[in-house]
């Protein structure tokens, strides 16, 4: 599957998120990570949203469904 250049998500930064994160960047993708913990590890190259943050129903942040033109419930 060719992601370069695509947006990918990645939703936790254990192990297999650190992972998941640093091949989507190498072969080329926009990559943003979320994780809960504010301390979870970086991957370099990626943009973080690290740390608690305002949920806007069915687990979803309230940005990422704004952003996605979803009304808030």
């Amino acid at each position: 599957m060719d992601v370069a250049g695509k947006k990918v998500l990645v939703v936790g930064m254990a192990r297999s998120g650190v992972a998941a994160a640093t091949l989507a960047h190498r072969v080329g993708a926009v990559v943003t990570c979320v994780d809960l913990r504010p301390d979870a590890p970086r991957v370099p190259g990626t943009t973080a949203q690290y740390g608690p943050h305002d949920r806007g129903g069915a687990g979803c942040p309230r940005p990422a469904k704004s952003r996605a033109g979803i009304a808030r419930s």
